[in-house]
């Protein structure tokens, strides 16, 4: 279709499709059967989600993923300018690169954890990386980041994982990994 060769122009990799819309089988395969595709577009509706990467071309495919459900989208292109964002503004959701110069995502986490306001520093953050190792996994664990999604990822699981953060679910951390890279988002 033209916008997706639109996106495609600005984003010239092969595997974009953040800006097609995903079935609807496709996006609630990765949900639990009882929630229903209304409840979880209506949780991600209007949501302030801070996107924390510093590759831009990552903001901007997460970014049109989650727009196409009117979520409000906030960038951040380090750890500082997320702290400082996090300070500033109502945010729902931080979805946070793991990797990033200066402060890392672990590192950007801790500082969030600590910050004396505790509404801001129980924001759910979900951790998002091509380098999750399994001593990442448990350290942003400690860190009650209960979701991560693993580079790359289709817009199903990106959603499906939105869904379950926003709803603060409490299970063990849950890790995401791509099951076509054909089809893959970032």
């Amino acid at each position: 279709s033209g916008l997706t060769e639109e996106a495609r122009s600005l984003y010239p990799y092969k595997n974009l499709n953040a800006l097609n819309t995903v079935g609807y089988k496709e996006l609630f395969m990765h949900f639990n059967d009882e929630i229903s595709k209304e409840e979880a577009i209506k949780l991600i509706k209007n949501k302030t989600i801070l996107v924390v990467d510093d590759d831009i071309r990552n903001i901007f495919v997460i970014a049109s993923a989650l727009e196409t459900y009117e979520a409000n989208i906030l960038e951040a292109m380090n750890g500082q300018q997320a702290i400082d964002m996090l300070r500033e503004e109502d945010i729902d959701l931080v979805l946070m690169d793991s990797v990033m110069p200066e402060m890392n995502g672990l590192q950007t986490t801790l500082k969030i954890r600590s910050l004396p306001d505790s509404q801001v520093s129980a924001t759910p953050i979900i951790a998002i990386s091509a380098a999750l190792t399994p001593e990442n996994l448990d350290n942003f664990r400690n860190l009650d980041v209960q979701y991560d999604i693993e580079k790359p990822f289709k817009e199903s699981e990106l959603l499906s994982t939105v869904y379950q953060a926003m709803k603060q679910v409490t299970a063990p951390l849950k890790s995401i990994a791509p099951q076509d890279s054909d089809n893959a988002v970032v």
